[in-house]
């Protein structure tokens, strides 16, 4: 009973996952301003949250917060909070990349360092050298190459380590790849796919635009 229930909603919750990412894909435009709307909000919660446990420390008089006090847990709390909201910025970038033109991915990933830097910062000021330790030491988040990776797995990619071997568009239907392109918009309009996979291979700096419903989307060796 309570084991069937459990994987109809694990079924449940990745079929919603893949609509979800189906959607983004259906509009990359759209897909970017919720990106920057959700990765913003975020943003401002981390600085306002740095800005909190620089309070809490008594920053106002120069002086950081004194260990073992209760200034001290609660900065030291607040600043646990901002590395994870940050992280989780960082995780917004790498999933994003499905769909983030490479000039907004920059931005992102330059927004995502200058937070980590925020937060070191933050801390150095709050705890000095001598006083800074935190009683549990959390894993430090994924790098971002790391996520970014682990997406291009997920989505069926061959960058860099060639997992499923690299793709001959000569071999296939030429309506259906967009293949050995650099700095290029590409479009896929309505009627053109019709429900066919389609296959996206060694793209540099492009933004693609599927406009049509697609079987499936192969992607290996973007940039």
């Amino acid at each position: 009973g309570e084991r069937l229930e459990a994987n109809q909603a694990g079924r449940r919750a990745e079929k919603d996952r893949r609509k979800a990412d189906a959607a983004l894909l259906a509009d990359p435009a759209e897909s970017a301003n919720v990106f920057w709307q959700e990765f913003n909000m975020s943003k401002a919660e981390a600085t306002r949250t740095i800005e909190e446990a620089e309070a809490v420390a008594g920053q106002e008089n120069g002086e950081g917060a004194k260990p073992g006090g209760q200034e001290s847990s609660q900065a030291a709390a607040l600043l646990r909070q901002a590395s994870v909201i940050v992280a989780g910025m960082q995780e917004k970038v790498a999933r994003a990349t499905l769909f983030l033109p490479g000039y907004d991915q920059r931005l992102a990933n330059d927004a995502v360092t200058g937070m980590h830097g925020a937060v070191g910062e933050a801390k150095r000021r709050v705890f000095p050298p001598s006083s800074f330790t935190f009683k549990a030491r959390k894993s430090p988040p994924a790098s971002l190459a790391f996520l970014i990776a682990e997406m291009r797995q997920e989505v069926g990619t061959t960058a860099g380590d060639r997992l499923q071997g690299d793709t001959k568009a000569e071999e296939l239907d030429p309506e259906l790849v967009f293949a050995d392109r650099e700095g290029e918009t590409l479009v896929k309009r309505p009627g053109e796919i019709r429900g066919r996979d389609l296959v996206l291979s060694r793209l540099t700096n492009c933004t693609v635009f599927v406009c049509d419903p697609c079987g499936a989307v192969r992607a290996d060796r973007l940039q």
